[in-house]
């Protein structure tokens, strides 16, 4: 985890927030090491601020594909389980699993 963190730091320092992309990914990787801490509401604080705008038509297409329909979308829902909030991680992955426009995430296979 030590590595990781170090790894997680020179990215920090790098990383441009204003690039919806990036941000995604930066705050993707600092839930999912709030998790390994056991810090769930840091967790779902770093995945909230890394979710993405409401999807739209993008030209990016592999760009669109690799962000909008990971696993990694249910960071809020796994941080909500690990504080034990278990009503809250259910109607988080049900939104998950929603169609429509006002979708942020699109599963290929769903």
């Amino acid at each position: 985890m030590g590595r990781a963190e170090a790894l997680a730091d020179s990215q920090a320092r790098t990383f441009r927030p204003s690039h919806t992309v990036e941000r995604f990914w930066h705050w993707i990787l600092q839930g999912e090491l709030a998790l390994l801490r056991g810090d769930a509401t840091g967790a779902a604080r770093a995945f909230s601020a890394g979710e993405i705008p409401v999807s739209r038509i993008s030209l990016d297409i592999p760009g669109a594909v690799v962000t909008r329909n990971l696993i990694l979308r249910d960071g809020v829902a796994r941080a909500a389980h690990a504080r034990g909030d278990l009503p809250a991680a259910i109607e988080i992955y049900r939104r998950l699993l929603g169609k429509g426009p006002d979708q942020k995430y699109v599963g290929l296979y769903e």
